[in-house]
């Protein structure tokens, strides 16, 4: 279940707060991070650690920031963002022809999930607060259902499925 939650993430904060970012980027983070000093590394890191702010402050203070420092690493943030809106497109894609033939609760599951993760007036919290509750509640048929698109996006994640 958790590998969904993640595929209907529908913004850059999703995809970039599931970063080690006290640690090392890496990946395609490498880029971008190579692009900042220790002080600029820190002072994002205190944007994405900042339990108070909803989703869209999050990706507001991000862009924000990448403006204020400009160059280089402006460059490597749009274009590290232009490569998330379009994978998250497909990855949206992908949800919608695979659902398409499920049972009537599965598609209001995966309409619930996409209404919660494109809320940006909540916390990453509140996010994962509502993604627990939603599967918590949800029939047991109904989750088993949706675990079929584990393989369609890379296998399984169960690890997390308590996030």
């Amino acid at each position: 279940m958790a590998s969904f939650k993640i595929i209907l993430a529908c913004c850059l904060i999703a995809f970039v707060s599931a970063a080690p970012i006290g640690g090392e980027f890496g990946g395609i983070f490498g880029d971008l991070q190579n692009s900042l000093n220790d002080e600029q590394k820190q002072q994002l890191k205190a944007i994405f650690t900042n339990d108070a702010l909803t989703k869209q402050e999050i990706q507001d203070q991000i862009k924000a920031y990448f403006e204020k420092i400009g160059g280089d690493a402006l460059n490597k943030f749009n274009e590290l963002h232009g490569t998330f809106e379009t994978k998250k497109d497909e990855m949206i894609k992908k949800v919608e022809d695979a659902t398409s033939n499920m049972s009537d609760g599965a598609k209001q599951l995966v309409a619930q999930i996409k209404e919660i993760k494109e809320n940006m007036q909540i916390t990453n919290a509140q996010d994962q607060e509502q993604m627990k509750a939603l599967f918590d509640k949800a029939p047991e048929d109904v989750k088993n259902e949706l675990k079929s698109l584990k393989d369609l996006f890379g296998g399984n994640h169960e690890e997390h499925a308590s996030a």
